[in-house]
């Protein structure tokens, strides 16, 4: 792709003065020169003698690529604004609460309700096997995160028989439907009991709207929390047939190919 349509591209007329022609000088959302400094944006070779290329080629997809269309359609007042909260990283989390207590669950529960992001980025799922006793504790923990203003949902899986292989993969259909039917950026997996720290969705989406990085594997060691992108685990279930045992993989493969990102809090 090339910026040449982009409402974001800034020209100039051409040096020599003439009325022809206006030449990329810059970016208005500063991806241009990240991507410079990347080796992923690039003046592409004249195809005739004397003539010169003037606007940039990128060598990836750019998320904040708008046209005058977009801006037409949407109505669009503010195009930076509104680019930038399209291309903003959503995230759909799966919390397994089958076999917790109710303090495990609320820990969980109550670190996602102080997350710093977008609330309206966020869809969490609440999964668990049935027991009628703790029914009404899940229904109780999913109206908290409604409460907070976080789309969130209770899935309920029927008991089934504990040696049935294909139990897991209907619990993860089941669990991750939702979030994947939405297709939300990165995708994660957390035990009732785990917590997520407040900035470890910021630091995603800094690093890939920021420094615009290609990693697909971002892992809070600490908290034992992973997020993986949504297209790498929607290409790679099918092989695996279970979420853990895919997600252990992806680490592997993701530190061996220098798309792994280990997330530190700052002090």
């Amino acid at each position: 792709m090339d910026c040449s349509r982009c409402i974001f591209a800034i020209t100039t007329p051409p040096a020599s003065g003439g009325p022809f022609g206006s030449w990329q000088c810059g970016c208005r959302v500063d991806r241009l020169e990240t991507l410079k400094q990347r080796g992923e944006a690039h003046l592409p070779e004249p195809m005739l003698e004397g003539e010169m290329s003037n606007f940039y080629k990128l060598d990836r997809f750019c998320n904040m690529y708008r046209t005058s269309k977009w801006k037409r359609d949407k109505r669009i007042k503010n195009a930076e604004e509104s680019a930038r909260e399209e291309s903003a990283c959503s995230f759909g989390i799966v919390v397994d609460v089958s076999s917790q207590n109710e303090d495990e669950i609320n820990s969980t529960v109550r670190s996602i309700g102080k997350i710093c992001y977008k609330k309206e980025k966020m869809i969490v799922v609440l999964s668990s096997d049935y027991e009628e006793n703790r029914m009404q504790m899940l229904v109780n923990e999913t109206h908290k995160l409604l409460g907070d203003g976080i789309d969130c949902q209770l899935v309920v899986h029927s008991k089934s028989d504990p040696t049935d292989v294909l139990d897991q993969q209907r619990k993860d259909k089941d669990a991750f439907v939702r979030p994947m039917k939405n297709r939300q950026n990165f995708l994660l997996k957390v035990r009732g009991g785990q917590t997520l720290d407040k900035d470890f969705f910021n630091f995603i989406d800094r690093e890939v709207n920021e420094l615009l990085v290609k990693s697909v594997f971002f892992e809070d060691p600490k908290n034992g929390i992973s997020a993986l992108a949504f297209g790498v685990v929607n290409a790679a279930y099918l092989e695996f047939l279970d979420y853990d045992l895919m997600s252990k993989e992806l680490k592997n493969l993701s530190v061996n190919q220098n798309s792994y990102r280990k997330y530190e809090k700052k002090n």
